[in-house]
């Protein structure tokens, strides 16, 4: 997911400090997630298992 984020984030020039590009936690995301109460982290493959984005929410 962490490429997938920091793709998208090149590809509109956003790849600068301040952003998520630059999160020391972006390649840890399900790990985060798991441990924050309340929260829910799902990822999106395709059909050839490939991850293609995810949904994140904490309530």
């Amino acid at each position: 997911m962490e490429q997938i984020i920091q793709r998208s984030l090149e590809s509109f020039n956003l790849n600068i400090p301040g952003t998520a590009y630059f999160d020391p936690q972006l390649g840890n995301l399900a790990q985060f997630y798991k441990e924050t109460l309340h929260a829910k982290y799902w990822v999106a493959v395709n059909e050839q298992g490939e991850v293609v984005g995810v949904v994140l929410n904490k309530v």
